[in-house]
């Protein structure tokens, strides 16, 4: 019998769990065994730029919302 893949090694579980949490569902990539080290390391790459990037447009919303 072939096994049931789990639940949570699910790549949307991943994509769901990054947008509520951001990166610190990151983990739930590297425990994967489906993935290679170049697609984890890419995907963390990914993530953590994404999450910059909002960080900043955030500070830039505040900075304009603060002075108007």
């Amino acid at each position: 019998m072939k096994k049931q893949p789990k639940l949570i090694d699910s790549f949307w579980v991943f994509i769901v769990a990054t947008a509520v949490s951001g990166p610190l569902a990151l983990p739930l990539i590297w425990r994967n065994p489906h993935y290679s080290v170049k697609t984890k390391t890419l995907v963390t790459v990914a993530v953590l730029a994404f999450t910059a990037l909002l960080l900043y447009l955030t500070k830039v919303v505040l900075v304009e919302f603060i002075n108007p």
